[in-house]
């Protein structure tokens, strides 16, 4: 009976050595988009705003 509830908590403790290791590549994976991916977003969509904007300037001095 002890070697079993041995063998169960050697077990259950590989699972949370698992899950460990999971989560810590989750963690890294997850700031590598926050450092590159979203800042590189906000400077695309910053540069395509003031593409548009551009763009509307011109249709408004065609107009006037």
């Amino acid at each position: 009976m002890n070697n079993r509830i041995r063998n169960q908590y050697d077990s259950y403790q590989n699972h949370l050595i698992v899950l460990g290791n999971f989560a810590s590549k989750s963690t890294t994976i997850l700031s590598i988009v926050l450092e590159f991916i979203i800042p590189l977003a906000l400077l695309l969509a910053i540069l395509g705003i003031k593409n548009a904007l551009g763009k509307c300037n011109g249709i408004l001095n065609l107009i006037s």
